[in-house]
Order: C-alpha cells, then sequence, then structure tokens
C-alpha cells in the first residue's frame, strides 16, 4: 500500500506492506485496516513524525468499500470477476478524521470463494479537506493506491 499526502508546503509518501483487509457480509463492505506504525517513509524518515501527527494518536488507519446494493439481500461477489473495475463508495478513517469519496475497485474471484486480488485508489476531494491541517501544514490531497492477493472469509457481525 502506498500513501501519499500533499500539503501546501511538502509532499509525503509512505509505503507498507502490512494491510489487512477482509469482507463484513454482515456490513456489505470490505474493510482495510493499516497500522500507521507499519507505514515506512519513501524519501525522509522524519516524515514519519508528520504522518503520526495526522493520525493524531490513533494507531490505525481504516478504510471501508461498501458493496454495491443488492437487490435480493444475497451477498453478490460476481461483480470482482474478471479485469473490470467498480466504484464503491468509501470511507477513509485517518486520526480524527473521516474522508467519504468512491473507490475504484477491482478484483478477481477465485477458486469460487471469498480469496481476490484487488486494486484500489481513493482520491479525497476539496470538500473534505477544506479544514484538514497537521501542525500549519494544509492537507491539499490524500491519495491511496493498494494491491493485495486475497480476502481473510466472510464474517457474520
Amino acid at each position: 500500500m502506498q500513501l501519499r499526502i500533499l500539503t501546501d508546503t511538502k509532499e509525503y509518501e509512505f509505503v507498507t506492506k502490512n494491510m489487512e483487509g477482509r469482507l463484513n457480509d454482515a456490513m456489505d463492505r470490505f474493510e482495510f485496516k493499516i497500522l500507521v506504525s507499519s507505514f515506512r517513509s519513501i524519501s525522509d524518515s522524519s516524515d514519519l513524525k508528520f504522518l503520526q501527527g495526522f493520525a493524531n494518536g490513533n494507531e490505525i488507519i481504516t478504510i471501508n468499500a461498501f458493496l454495491p446494493d443488492d437487490k435480493d439481500g444475497e451477498l453478490d461477489l460476481s461483480y470482482f470477476k474478471g479485469s473490470k473495475s467498480i466504484n464503491l463508495n468509501g470511507q477513509v478513517m485517518l486520526g480524527s478524521s473521516l474522508f467519504e469519496n468512491d473507490i475504484d475497485f477491482s478484483g478477481i474471484l477465485t477458486n469460487g470463494n471469498q480469496s481476490m486480488a484487488f486494486n484500489f485508489n481513493v482520491f479525497l476531494n476539496e470538500r473534505e479537506l477544506s479544514f484538514a491541517k497537521v501542525n500549519s501544514e494544509k492537507i491539499l490531497e490524500i491519495e491511496i493506491t493498494a494491491k493485495g492477493d486475497k480476502i481473510a472469509g466472510l464474517t457474520s457481525n
């Protein structure tokens, strides 16, 4: 996973290989959690202080991607067969900030079960970022890109 944060003074880029994902059947969404402490800075290790400031003491970044509405109430993973992508409503919780926007999500259903390959990008729009600041730096843009190889099982919670 790569996290890029653009402020009015600097561009920060972070990477991690430690993202957990699952499909929550009861909530009709994909859920992703990333430990803030697992990130590494691409350019300057002191940039991690900025990310920790943005996280505001929260140790986990949470990303939710809501499944398309199903008329019959059955979970339909056929949306994610093949290499097509789909826009899903998304939420990113980073520190005390909650951002909502579409997620471009693509996946390949494998073995007839919930194991998937996925790829998504989140671009948070100007409205949500209009008041976001870390120390004296105004947040201008956040981009999240992630790829993975499997999502842990369906849950009933």
